[in-house]
């Protein structure tokens, strides 16, 4: 009676974790496409910090396979052990059927964990990010497999009847694979977009190279000898520029061998002679991003100023914002006030912009790709497609 009470209950716990499972897996694909080819959000359930961010494992080329997101084989392949769940539980089927149904679920069960292994190590110890995500589909796995191999612990792995479901199986998942994936990105833009990235990665290759040294740039993942070298100059108060602030910088902690510098080209007259107007706002941020590179803290405090632009319009509000968010920034109030006031800060924003408007900039966010600017903007799998070129 227990035994079979056990049974039971080991059965709900792997149907609900593996509809739990698909749920995820919906989630991660949504994120995925929205990331890649809509518009790029910080807010997010799924991004809590710097290294707890699933941003970071969708800008990585560990994300897809074929060019379609893992996670659509995650969902598709949880939801194929659920029907085989429900098919195994009830009177769907024949008894013949049923019965030959306990080899698949424990083999499916496993290569899902098996996966979820290699996807868990590439995240944690290749790209150094916790996806939340990620790591719950990774932890219902290990729910699913041991339940699994509960309720069908009298059925064996391999026989002859259910050997012919695993190439159905298969070739399933992968038609199924590409059919959502190349109607969702028809959501997205689909084959224009994809041939507006190429036109932009055709426009980049012919671009003329520029002598690009930056002035005392604030770098990620310094390396004098990578293949892949990002410049960027971007104002503090854009729109344009908060937008590619995630992309830019997921895409970079995802390909530690790209090296990035920021470099600071405010719409002000004040520090940047190309400009006509003069009022100061962007310039002072500007300075804080350069003062709090020199204590260490330039990605913090850079995203802080881009998800409050709204509130930093006039000095006097970055003055009086910054105050109150100086200690949650990790930075030395004194040392980044005197900073900030110095004239040696003042020359190295109007030296970064000098060196924009020598490189004929006339926007921003502008980008160059050794020494090539990226035109008409950027997004992650432009980025990818660049990376490509420049690395094979």
């Amino acid at each position: 009676m227990n035994s079979g009470k056990n049974s039971q209950l080991a059965f709900w716990i792997c149907f609900f974790c593996t509809l739990a499972a698909v749920g995820t897996h919906v989630y991660l694909t949504n994120h995925h496409y929205s990331f890649k080819y809509g518009q790029v959000a910080n807010e997010s359930i799924c991004n809590v910090s710097e290294t707890i961010n699933c941003n970071r494992t969708t800008a990585s080329a560990y994300s897809e396979v074929m060019g379609i997101p893992v996670a659509i084989f995650g969902g598709l392949i949880n939801f194929a052990l659920l029907c085989l769940l429900v098919a195994f539980r009830f009177p769907v089927v024949s008894d013949e059927t049923r019965q030959g149904l306990g080899g698949p679920i424990k083999l499916i069960a496993l290569g899902i964990f098996a996966t979820s292994l290699v996807m868990g190590g590439l995240s944690y110890f290749v790209l150094h990010t916790i996806c939340p995500a990620c790591t719950l589909a990774y932890a219902l796995s290990l729910v699913v497999l041991v339940t699994a191999w509960m309720i069908t612990s009298e059925h064996p792995l391999f026989s002859s009847g259910n050997l012919k479901l695993y190439p159905i199986l298969a070739v399933g998942l992968v038609a199924a694979a590409f059919f959502f994936h190349h109607n969702t990105l028809r959501q997205y833009g689909g084959k224009e977009r994809i041939e507006f990235m190429e036109l932009q990665l055709d426009d980049w290759k012919n671009a003329s190279v520029k002598t690009i040294t930056p002035v005392e740039p604030i770098v990620m993942n310094p390396n004098p000898s990578a293949k892949m070298k990002m410049v960027e100059f971007a104002d503090f108060l854009c729109g344009h520029c908060a937008n590619a602030y995630p992309v830019i910088h997921n895409f970079v902690k995802a390909h530690p061998d790209v090296e990035f510098s920021f470099q600071a080209w405010p719409l002000d007259g004040e520090c940047n002679s190309a400009i006509p107007n003069a009022e100061g706002t962007r310039c002072l941020l500007a300075r804080v991003s350069h003062c709090a590179g020199q204590q260490g803290k330039p990605w913090k405090t850079q995203s802080w100023i881009f998800e409050n632009q709204r509130d930093l319009l006039s000095k006097d509000q970055v003055k009086a914002k910054l105050k109150q968010e100086i200690p949650n920034l990790g930075l030395d109030s004194d040392a980044l006030m005197t900073c900030v006031d110095s004239e040696a800060a003042r020359e190295a924003i109007r030296a970064q912009s000098k060196l924009g408007a020598d490189l004929n900039i006339n926007g921003t966010p502008s980008l160059f790709v050794n020494g090539k600017k990226v035109s008409a903007g950027f997004s992650i799998p432009l980025l990818e497609m660049i990376y490509q070129e420049v690395t094979r």
